[in-house]
Parts: C-alpha cells; sequence; structure tokens
C-alpha cells in the first residue's frame, strides 16, 4: 500500500533519513551518496520519500518510523478512522426556538412501576432527559409532542364540549403571541445553521404558521410577520398554533398511572413547590405563563389533577436534578454545540431560586479537558443498548446493505466521534456502482430512516431509536475509495482489452464526461509501468489542474495496488507538461502541497505518452510537436463535445470508445445531453444513480450595473439549497462555482465573498482555483495529517480551467449566451463541461437570454413522478446541439461583424446624418440623397423590427412541459417565452402521451363489464350505458354522463323505452344528430342479439344541453 508521507525539509533530517535509507538499501548506498551532492532540497525530499515508502507496505518492520506532522485543530479528535468504517452516531437535533434539542416523546407506564411523574417543567433540559431515558424505572405520563407526525398541531375534540377541543378548557381565548402563531426565534437568522433553519420552518409549518420572527430583523420585518401572525390566529379560529393532541394523550397515561396505583408526582420550579397552581375554573382567565411555580402548560395538567381528585407528591427541580448524576458517572455533557463522553466531577449546587442554573462540572473521556455543562444526558446504558440491538438485527441489517451490494461486519464500539459515543461497521465497497448508491442514499437520509426502523423493531415499545451514519465522515470514505476502486465495469474491461490489442504505435481513447476514460488510462498505464521497469511516461494535460489531479489519482491507483514506487522508481520516470508551456516539470512534494519543478527533457525514449484533453491540445495545431518526440505508444483521450473547436487534428490511430457514463448520476447524463454532439449522444447511457434533478435559477436583470450583484445573490441562493439538500455534509472540496471567464471571475469572487460572509457568518468558507484546490493533498494520501480543514474549501474559477476535473456539486455561472453565430461552439461546450463536472448535483444560475441556451429551462416544470432514464433520454432531441451550432448566423468577418452589430442597435439621428453627409466632399447635392437614402434604409429596418417584435408579441406562448430532469421551481422570469433559438424538447406528442387518474364527485355507475361508452366533443361529456357483471348473470340498461369539465358523474333518466340491458354491445357517437347509436351485444342469460337474428336495435340519445332527453327505436 503507497503512503505519501509528509516530510520535514530541513537537512539535517534528510540526512538522518538518508543515511538510515542506506544502511537498509546496503547495495545501493553508493549510488544514493553521488546523487546527494546533486540533487535539489525538493529532489531530495522526494528521493527520501521513496525509500521511507516501504514502511506503509511492510508496516511490521520497525525500523522505518516516518517523521509528520501531527497538527489537529480539535483537541478531541480521534485517531485517523479506519478507511473501510461507517460511523453510527446519535442524531443531534438543531436548536430550536430557544436552543433546545426537541424530541417527541408520548409518555410510558410501567407495570410494576411505584412512581408515576406526571408533570415537568420544560425549560430545565438536562432534567428533561434524565426523567424520559428511563434510568430511573418510574412511569412518565409527560408528553412532548415537536413533530406533525406526531401529533404537533392537532387538536383533540373535547366529549365534555361538543363541537370545541381541549384548547378552550384548558386555555381559554389568547392572544396571537400567547398561542404560539408568532414564532420568536432569539438566534439571528445568519447564525442559524442549514438543520436548524429547516426546523424550525418544519416546525412553523406544523403550527399552521410562517411567521417567524430572528434576533435580527428589522423592525419593519417584525411588524409585518406580527400583522401575519394575528391574521393567521384568527383565520384558525383562535385556538392554541401547537394544538391539544397532547393534552388528550396526558390524560390518557395519568388514568392508566392511577388504575395502576402509582403515586404521581409533579416537578415544580426550584424553591416554589405547590406555587402558581390554578383551578380548572380559572385556567381560561389565569397568567398560565406566569413564570410563578411551574410552566403554562404544568398549570393545566396540575388543575386536570385537582379537578378529578387524584393526589400528587410536589418535587423540588433542583433535588431532581441533584439526584440524576452522581459524581464518577458516566455521561453525555454538552460542549458548545457538541455532546461529548464525559465523566461526572462535581453535580450542581442546591437550587434556590428559578434563576439558578443547574451545572455540572465534567471531564472529557478522549482529552481529559474539564468544563462545565448545564446540559448532561445518559450515554453508557443507551450506547449497550444500540450495540445490542445492532447485534440482534445484524441479518436485517446484512440485508438493507445487501440492497446495494454492500457487505458488513458486526458492529463494535468505537472511540468516540468528536466526543460523542459512536458505533463503527466495517464495510466492503468493490466497484463504483455500490459507491454510488450507497453515497446516494446516506446522503438523502434514506439508509437512516430504513436503519432506525430495523432497529427500533428490536427495541422495547417503550423506546425508538434515533441514530445516523455521520455523514462527513462518510463522504471522505467515499471520497478515498473511488480511486482505488480495482474493478473495472464490465465495459470498461472489455475497452481496456481493446486498448491493450491495438497494434498501431497511436491509440485514441474517446469518451463522454464521466465515462471514466481517464481511470482506464491510468490502469493501462499502471499496467505499462509495471511491465517496463525503466521507460520513462509523459502526461499532457491542458491546464495544471488537471496534471495534479493525475498525480493525486496515479498515488491512489498505486496505494490500492500496493505497488512500491521505490522498486518501480515511478516518480522518477514521471513527467509532465501542460499546454501553452514548452518546459516539462516533475511533480515534488511540499507539505501537503503538490508542485511543480521544472526538468530538462532529456534524450532518452519515451515508453508512453498520455495526452488527456486530447480535443483541446489538438484542436488549433499548437501541441502538434508532441508527436515529433521518441516515444513507443501515444495514447490520446478525447470529447469532442467538450471542446470549443469545431474542428481536431488527430493523428491516425487505433480508435476506441467508451460510451457508459460511470462518474455522474442518470439525471446529470440526461441534463448535459442537449448540449452534446450528435453523435456523441446517441450512444451514451447512464450508469449511475437516478440523483437529485438538476437545479435551474434563471432571473431577470433590470439593468447592466445590477447584473453582478443579482449573480451574487442567487448564487448564495444556490449555496442556501445545496445546504438545506445535502444537510452535516461539510461543503470543502466538495462544491465547485465555475463561471464563464478570468474577467467575469474578478468582478465576481470579491462581491461573493463579502455576500458570503453576511449570509454565513458562522461558517468559514475559502475560495480557491482548480489549480489550488488539486494541489492540496487529501488527508489519506498524507498519514497523520488533519483530515480537517480550517476553511471550507470552495472551488472558484472559471469553466475552462476545470477540465478533466470533477466535484461532489457543481454550480455553472452565467454561462450562457446568445445564439449568434459567433461563440456558439464554445457557449456550448461550456455548458456541456460546467454540468458534467458533477457527480451527484448539477445547477446552473444565469440571467435569462430569450435567445440563449438555457431559454428552455423556462418550458419545463419538474414533473412529480418517477424518473426513468429511458424516458427521459427518448425526450430530448440528440441533434439539437449541433444543429443550432450548424444554423446559427456566421459574419464573415470580424469587421462585417461589428458592422452588423452597430445597425442593429443603433438608429442615427436624421440631422445627424444630413450633417455629416453635407460636410463631405464633392458633391453635396448626391451626399444629401445618399443620406437620405440611407435614413430610409436605417428606418425601413427598424420598421421591420418593430413589426417582427409585434408579430413575436401576439404568438402563443410555448406550452410549460414536465420533466423529471429539471427542478424549475427557482426560477423567476416573467417574459412570455413564444419561441426558442435552441429547444431540445422532443415533440409535444411525448407530454401529452401520459395517464392521470380522474377523482369525480357525484354517484358512479356501479362495476360492470362490457359497457359502451361515447365522447361528445361539443358538451365535453362521456356518456356510458349498459354492461353486466362479470360471470355474466345480469346486465344492465342504465345511461351515465361524466360531466369532464365539472368531473362530475350523474345518472341520466331519457323519456321513451329503453333497450333491454345488455352487454358487449358496440356504440359511436353521430355529431350530426348528435346522438348515440347502439348495436347488438349480449342480454341477460346470454341470449345473442345482432346481425345473425338479423335484430337491428338502434337506440337515438338527444345529448344537446338544455334539449329534451329521449329515446327511440
Amino acid at each position: 500500500m503507497l503512503t505519501l508521507i509528509k516530510l520535514e525539509a530541513e537537512k539535517v533530517t534528510m540526512e538522518n533519513h538518508l543515511q538510515e535509507a542506506e544502511g537498509r538499501e546496503g547495495s545501493k548506498a553508493s549510488h544514493i551518496r553521488s546523487l546527494k551532492e546533486s540533487l535539489t532540497v525538493e529532489e531530495q525530499m522526494r528521493q527520501q520519500l521513496e525509500m521511507v515508502l516501504q514502511k506503509v507496505n511492510d508496516q511490521h518492520k520497525a525500523d522505518a518510523s516516518p517523521t509528520g506532522d501531527h497538527n489537529t485543530n480539535d483537541h478531541d479528535q480521534a485517531q485517523d478512522a479506519p478507511d473501510d468504517v461507517l460511523y453510527f452516531v446519535p442524531k443531534l437535533r438543531p436548536a430550536v426556538a430557544d436552543g433546545a434539542d426537541e424530541i417527541s416523546y408520548h409518555g410510558v407506564i410501567i407495570d410494576g412501576a411505584l412512581v408515576c411523574w406526571v408533570s415537568f417543567p420544560g425549560m430545565y433540559k438536562a432534567g428533561w432527559d434524565g426523567l424520559v431515558d428511563g434510568r430511573h424505572g418510574d412511569s412518565v405520563a409527560c408528553v412532548f409532542l415537536c413533530e406533525p407526525k406526531d401529533g404537533l398541531g392537532k387538536h383533540a375534540d373535547d366529549t365534555e364540549n361538543p363541537g370545541k377541543c381541549f384548547c378552550h378548557r384548558i386555555y381559554g381565548k389568547r392572544n396571537f403571541r400567547d398561542f404560539g402563531y408568532l414564532h420568536n426565534i432569539k438566534k439571528r437568522r445568519r447564525a442559524c445553521s442549514e438543520d436548524e433553519l429547516q426546523r424550525i420552518l418544519q416546525k412553523a409549518e406544523a403550527m399552521h404558521s410562517d411567521a417567524i420572527v430572528f434576533a435580527d430583523d428589522t423592525p419593519e420585518q417584525i411588524a409585518l410577520m406580527e400583522k401575519k401572525a394575528e391574521e393567521l390566529w384568527k383565520e384558525h379560529g383562535e385556538i392554541a398554533a401547537w394544538g391539544c393532541e397532547w393534552y388528550r394523550i396526558w390524560l390518557q397515561k395519568v388514568e392508566e398511572a392511577v388504575r395502576k396505583g402509582q403515586t404521581l408526582r409533579v416537578v415544580f420550579f426550584p424553591g416554589q413547590c405547590g406555587e402558581g397552581t390554578v383551578s380548572m375554573g380559572e385556567l381560561p382567565k389565569a397568567d398560565l405563563w406566569d413564570g410563578i411555580g411551574c410552566g403554562g402548560s404544568q398549570k393545566c395538567e396540575i388543575a386536570t389533577l385537582k379537578a378529578r381528585g387524584y393526589k400528587y407528591e410536589e418535587v423540588d427541580v433542583g433535588e431532581f436534578l441533584t439526584g440524576q448524576f452522581k459524581r464518577g458517572d458516566e455521561a453525555e455533557a454538552l460542549d458548545g454545540s457538541t455532546w461529548r463522553r464525559c465523566e461526572v466531577l462535581d453535580v450542581p449546587k442546591k437550587m434556590i431560586s428559578k434563576e439558578d442554573v443547574a451545572t455540572w462540572q465534567v471531564e472529557c473521556k478522549l482529552s481529559g479537558r474539564v468544563f462545565d455543562s448545564k446540559h448532561v444526558r445518559s450515554s453508557r446504558d443507551s450506547l449497550k443498548s444500540l450495540l445490542a440491538a445492532f447485534h440482534s438485527s445484524h441479518d436485517s441489517l446484512e440485508k438493507l446493505f445487501g440492497e446495494v451490494g454492500i457487505t458488513i461486519e458486526k458492529a463494535q464500539e468505537s472511540g468516540p466521534r468528536n466526543g460523542a459515543p459512536a458505533l463503527s461497521v466495517k464495510v466492503e465497497i468493490k466497484n463504483i456502482k455500490q459507491a454510488h448508491l450507497l453515497r446516494d442514499r446516506v446522503l438523502e437520509g434514506e439508509l437512516d430512516i430504513q436503519l432506525n426502523k430495523i432497529l427500533s423493531e428490536k427495541a422495547p415499545s417503550s423506546h425508538t431509536w434515533d441514530i445516523g451514519i455521520e455523514k462527513n465522515h462518510f463522504i471522505e470514505l467515499y471520497e478515498r475509495t473511488l480511486p482505488g476502486l480495482l474493478e473495472l465495469t464490465p465495459h470498461q474491461y472489455q475497452k481496456l482489452q481493446e486498448l491493450e490489442s491495438g497494434n498501431s504505435q497511436n491509440l485514441h481513447l474517446a469518451a463522454p464526461a464521466g465515462a471514466g476514460k481517464t481511470f482506464v488510462a491510468l490502469r493501462y498505464v499502471v499496467r505499462h509501468l509495471r511491465s517496463s521497469r525503466s521507460g520513462r511516461l509523459l502526461y499532457v494535460a491542458p491546464n495544471r489542474a488537471l496534471l495534479f489531479h493525475f498525480v493525486q489519482w496515479l498515488m491512489a491507483s498505486l496505494k490500492a495496488k500496493s505497488i512500491d514506487p521505490r522498486r518501480t522508481r515511478i516518480w522518477e520516470r514521471l513527467l509532465l507538461k501542460h499546454q501553452g508551456q514548452k518546459a516539462f516539470w516533475r511533480p515534488v512534494l511540499d507539505g501537503r502541497h503538490l508542485k511543480l519543478q521544472e526538468t530538462p527533457l532529456g534524450e532518452d525514449e519515451f515508453s508512453l505518452v498520455v495526452v488527456d484533453e486530447a480535443h483541446q491540445l489538438f484542436a488549433s495545431g499548437d501541441e502538434m510537436d508532441l508527436l515529433t518526440l521518441p516515444r513507443k505508444k501515444l495514447l490520446l483521450l478525447s470529447d469532442t463535445s467538450q471542446s470549443t473547436h469545431l474542428h481536431h487534428h488527430f493523428p491516425t490511430a487505433h480508435y476506441v470508445e467508451l460510451s457508459e457514463v460511470i462518474r455522474s448520476t442518470q439525471r446529470i447524463v440526461a441534463g448535459a445531453m442537449p448540449f452534446q454532439h450528435a453523435q456523441s449522444a446517441s450512444s451514451v447511457q447512464g450508469m449511475g444513480t437516478e440523483g437529485p434533478p438538476l437545479k435551474s435559477f434563471l432571473f431577470e436583470v433590470e439593468s447592466e450595473k445590477t447584473m453582478m450583484q443579482d449573480y451574487v445573490k442567487h448564487t448564495v441562493d444556490t449555496m442556501w439549497h445545496v445546504l438545506q439538500t445535502f444537510p452535516g455534509v461539510s461543503l470543502s472540496r466538495r462544491l465547485a462555482l465555475l463561471v464563464k471567464d478570468e474577467t467575469f471571475l474578478q468582478d465576481f469572487k470579491p462581491l461573493m465573498v463579502q455576500k458570503i460572509q453576511e449570509e454565513l457568518p458562522a461558517r468559514r468558507f475559502a475560495f480557491v482555483s482548480c489549480e489550488e484546490c488539486c494541489s492540496y493533498l487529501p488527508s489519506h494520501l498524507v498519514p497523520h495529517s488533519s483530515s480537517r480543514d480550517e476553511e471550507e474549501i470552495i472551488v472558484l474559477d472559471a469553466v475552462q480551467n476545470s477540465r478533466g476535473l470533477e466535484q461532489l456539486i457543481v454550480v455553472s455561472i452565467a454561462l450562457d449566451t446568445s445564439i449568434d453565430g459567433n461563440a456558439d461552439n464554445e457557449t456550448r461546450s461550456y455548458l456541456y463541461t460546467g454540468i458534467t463536472r458533477a457527480q451527484l448535483q448539477a445547477v446552473v444560475v444565469n440571467h435569462f437570454i430569450p435567445d440563449g441556451w438555457l431559454a428552455f429551462l423556462g418550458t419545463l416544470k419538474l414533473k412529480n413522478e418517477k424518473f426513468t432514464q429511458r424516458a427521459a433520454l427518448a425526450a430530448i432531441r440528440k441533434d439539437a446541439a449541433t444543429s443550432a451550432v450548424a444554423d446559427a448566423p456566421r459574419p464573415a468577418t470580424e469587421k462585417q461583424d461589428k458592422e452588423a452589430a452597430k445597425q442593429h442597435t443603433e438608429v442615427p439621428d436624421p440631422g445627424a446624418l444630413r450633417h455629416k453627409a453635407g460636410t463631405q466632399q464633392g458633391d453635396e447635392m448626391s451626399a444629401d440623397k445618399k443620406a437620405d437614402q440611407d435614413l430610409k434604409d436605417m428606418q425601413s429596418r427598424a420598421d421591420a423590427v418593430k413589426v417582427a417584435a409585434k408579430e413575436l408579441s401576439e404568438l402563443p406562448e410555448l406550452r410549460v412541459k414536465g420533466t423529471s430532469v429539471w427542478d424549475t421551481a427557482s426560477n423567476a422570469i416573467n417574459t412570455k417565452i413564444v419561441q426558442l433559438k435552441f429547444d431540445p424538447r422532443i415533440s409535444r406528442l411525448s407530454e401529452e402521451m401520459s395517464w392521470m387518474e380522474l377523482q369525480p364527485t357525484g354517484r358512479a355507475p356501479s362495476e360492470r363489464a362490457l359497457p359502451s361508452a361515447v365522447y361528445d366533443p361539443h358538451s365535453h361529456f362521456m356518456v356510458v350505458f349498459g354492461g353486466g357483471s362479470g360471470d355474466g348473470s345480469s346486465a344492465w340498461n342504465d345511461l351515465w354522463k361524466l360531466d369532464l369539465k365539472e368531473m362530475s358523474w350523474m345518472e341520466l333518466q331519457p323519456t321513451g323505452r329503453a333497450p333491454s340491458e345488455r352487454f358487449g354491445h358496440s356504440a359511436v357517437y353521430d355529431p350530426h344528430s348528435h346522438s348515440m347509436v347502439v348495436f347488438g351485444g349480449w342480454g341477460f342469460g346470454g341470449d345473442r342479439a345482432g346481425l345473425i337474428l338479423c335484430f337491428i336495435f338502434l337506440v337515438c340519445f338527444v345529448l344537446a344541453p338544455g334539449c329534451e332527453q329521449t329515446m327511440t327505436y
């Protein structure tokens, strides 16, 4: 296993390591000494690196002890996690409204328990956790509902007051503030995490009010929300927003405890036992939230106990809290926003008043740090129970993970993750498909839901599990797994064999973006390096970022293959080159950063030259000198759909083509296909997961001056969308913002940095280029380095610098332009490149350009149906991009282009034109005539433009079509879209051919077989006559009408003698007489009526609205 080691550059340290290496390498000692004098500092580091790397391959050898940095920003961070482990941790819920973790609780009455706690002040969070964790063995009747599924916002009928809920009895009339219609959040909006905001919105929705006020809202915003809250309070009948379902459940629990003879206990504020209680009759008018004795809901509970004659014991909350944990107990303590596993050193002092705060002194089990915490909860017992639940559910869990082809081992108690207790499960991921399936199910939260369901089935009825996979560690596992996966897909393996069987000196591997051409090429390179111990390798790419990316992939591949670079001397034999530079380079290591060091080309022949993104390098002919280098093999990697050029100068080569896209989701493949060349698009197939819909943020701008600010605003909105879509996931090195060019980047970046600091001050973002990001080595390639970045590293760069790269999430910004023939293929290329850089989520942000490439997104709407790749690809015109580029007008010269633009945009002033003509030399009269003619021509063109604009405005607006690929809900377009210059949508027939179940009202006909039915297009009625039972034992002659406008059924009663009962007959609609004609059929008993019996039965039913309904025969 290859591991890259972070080394210090000091000369003394290098000398020591070189001496150790020389001692181990005996026979090579003289060679090393001769090299030592001529090597530069960087070369010495590289050489030293190769000599000590054997330690990783043979860890049992004690003579290879590398130096490295052990810096970390988290003093409670556990040691480096194993590569193939998933961690399961208790979910940390966001603070909502008052900063408390809110967990629904329905009460538990335990058989044999002597005590039942029936009322508790919820403001004492640590006590509440101790109450509901069940360690004391007592019953608990207290109820707390915080989610819609548990009953938050639901009202229960009061049987003693018919037609009313319990709110009227226990709360009476209160204002909108008291009843919770105005949500006062004590934190600033910008300081709330995405999880917190999502939780707040969910809670507000459940309570029928989205009137939310944050701590940093302006007085105007607060006033607006107050008005809105009052309106919602009136709209919902002036009852409690949180509902009264909790009271019904609580009352049932209390009555059950009383039947079992359990002693009831009520907990009061410190030093206020028995105070603040009111009678049942006083409840509707009393000040329930006066802060005396107990909380508002407690007053309702205590009044009910008194009214029913239930006796209870009074307990001071201070005594309750002190008794929850003793010195030496193991518990979890809240440290800022992180739960840490601790030992209790000291318990709270006696609480005299409500202002006193219970505080525990604890010591972190991992770091030994001592700190005070106001919130402590039990941990060990729950962890042991969780481990037991995992073991008892192992077969079900194996089946769950087996659905994505992944095998798991039994769970073990691990070291804490960020100080919180955790379980670890070892997993084995064999191929990229398994990795993608697991990625999607983890990030979507689906795996957590199924996991908790399985574990809860084994838990007591009083408990349900709520744990989750630690997402950041999982993403790290996913990212370091991908480059080292050894299994090629069958398609890739076939193409690799075709490459290796090629007899030509030149090989050409073509593939659409994401098909894995670099991955296949790496396998070819590794095999080549192993077979040739001395041959040199040259890798050529369009930019430095891709050079660094290739080196990282090569390192990971060598590590996965357990190839020792010392024996193969790979780093000595590898040279790099990028477009626009004559120099050749070698990769060197500087801490955790890769750098390029210029090196002589040398005269030796290259065993293999690999040219990546060859469609770009060989388009202009600038890199044709590569063909003159002495070489045995040349391998080209290309995708002409990513090229900004229409023509390429590839050398003759043995051609192999990949067609299965592995990297990106199926939706990304479908979303990028409209911008792909027709030849490539015709055979592309996505082999990844479905993935989420692509997202568009198209907006209109009022002026050029505000355009950049608009782009920043909508990009920040996009980041909010990403944070809310993937909660709990760090965006560091997983999000790329790609803009159209360097000029746009210079104006956009400073505004973006400022705006993101304002919107998300709690998170530290650093925006870097593609090159900077790729030069930084991930922690799994640098042992003993911190896996955490001090800042979240976000790529912000021009799209052309992202060629050959990839990110989990990619946002393409301002890439669209008008289709006018100037840079159409370049724009098409940039859009295709930007979208296909994404592995999981692709987003486009652009101002709306009516004649642009993205305008068609204004005519799409996401359909609520299951995605199928076959249907999605069938709905796309595969030649749309090729046709748009080929058909666009192309000015012959730059001069003509500028003149055409000038004529299109300028209407000259008549006086100015006359003045210009009058000052010319020569015949003044002739000049005036020419000016008049020019003016007439200009006016004629202006009139033509107006006529064309008027004709466009009179065209019908294009119908919005459903799509399963794009989510366009965030578009803000008011412009009427009447035509598209680029329309990749297939014919409208595919949109019309879709099923929808109708739900008509009114009494419907009975279920029947073989009736007849006709459609009246004038009235939009469907008329149904007769039919029989499925077994033929009975038949009917009733007549029904389905009004397709009102969507309602009605039985018709026409006059005249009706036809006999029948089924299996035929019927037609006669538009001239507006009649239904029925012929033949089977009667009751199975007798046949028809031509064989020479019996023709005609029924004429007058369907015209307002006419008398008659039957004739």
